[in-house]
């Protein structure tokens, strides 16, 4: 297990659905948008959720518990879209289907986040499964043409496409570390739920 420096200012962990290497299409296609717009290294990945104040032993257990309760789920590509900010610059936004936001509440009720009380509607209307195909700082006009040139090159083979989950990783992310240099792994566990 990676030891992480804990309580930075602004890292945090994150449960992440991590796409298995064995995708070439998506690893070609983000390796391609990182050498063209000179953006980081990262593992393609779906975040599930982010915990910014936690040591890492209790994140770790969180995690091995979510991943004790909560069966192997399926993560589908419904189209490529684009945000305003350096992490969600051009996504694949996912199926927002009731396994993925069940998994996504059943890690926040892990990790402490929410309470039974918490409306599940809300829950389900504030996130937004993606996984980034690039980070990167654009202006808005660079980032729309970017989608629609993404879109127009890859959304056919792309849209449609699933992904089998059956582990969740934890990592230690500093967002405000553009280079994702210091983002760390620091454990994985099957979904056995």
């Amino acid at each position: 297990m990676a030891d992480c420096q804990e309580n930075s200012e602004s890292g945090s962990y994150s449960v992440w659905a991590v796409i298995p290497h064995h995708d070439e299409d998506l690893h070609s296609i983000m390796t391609l948008l990182r050498e063209q717009h000179n953006g980081p290294v990262f593992p393609p990945h779906v975040t599930i959720m982010v915990q910014p104040f936690s040591t890492q032993e209790d994140a770790v257990n969180n995690l091995k518990a979510l991943c004790e309760s909560t069966p192997p789920l399926t993560l589908k590509v419904v189209k490529v879209d684009k945000g305003n900010s350096y992490h969600q610059c051009v996504f694949l936004l996912m199926d927002k289907t009731d396994e993925v936001v069940n998994t996504h509440v059943r890690a926040l009720r892990c990790f402490k986040l929410i309470s039974e009380e918490n409306s599940i509607q809300e829950i389900r209307q504030k996130y937004k499964p993606h996984l980034s195909l690039l980070y990167n700082r654009m202006t808005d006009e660079e980032v729309d043409a970017l989608c629609a040139k993404v879109a127009a090159e890859y959304e056919k083979d792309l849209v449609g496409k699933e992904f089998n989950i059956t582990h969740l990783t934890l990592y230690f992310t500093d967002a405000s570390d553009d280079s994702c240099d210091s983002w760390v792994k620091v454990a994985e566990f099957p979904l056995n739920g």
